[in-house]
């Protein structure tokens, strides 16, 4: 199946943490595996659904993204986008091409905003900037 990626990046082309203040959305088409196109787009405005909405009038399939809020994975899911949450702060490029790999990491959690919690199972973690980091 050929895909097309999308990824939300800074002016250097490496994920940006938070999906909906991504100055960039770089765009990868596929075929049979391989990335036969890409651009890098200015997304519109960020206000609730509209960059989701933006994607899906691309034709994208899939988003790869490090934070991003329930809303816009609700909105992107409702457009048929699968949606790779979790991924760390790589080349734009590489995280495409992991995903046609197979080779994509994701945490198990992600989050958009600074902040810690507990959990039952007697260990404490914070998150920052969408990943986790152990205490």
């Amino acid at each position: 199946m050929n895909l097309k990626i999308a990824i939300p990046t800074n002016e250097n082309g490496i994920l940006d943490s938070h999906f909906g203040h991504a100055r960039y959305f770089e765009i990868f088409e596929t075929e049979n595996k391989i990335i036969i196109s890409h651009e890098k787009l200015t997304p519109p405005p960020h206000k609730p659904g509209s960059i989701p909405k933006w994607i899906s009038e691309k034709k994208v399939t899939d988003v790869i993204t490090g934070g991003i809020g329930e809303k816009a994975v609700k909105v992107l899911s409702h457009f048929d986008i699968k949606v790779h949450k979790g991924a760390d702060q790589l080349k734009s490029t590489d995280l495409a091409k992991s995903l046609l790999n197979h080779t994509l990491q994701l945490t198990e959690e992600n989050c958009n905003h600074h902040h810690d919690h507990s959990h039952a199972h007697g260990h404490r973690h914070e998150h920052k900037n969408g990943f986790r980091i152990k205490q």
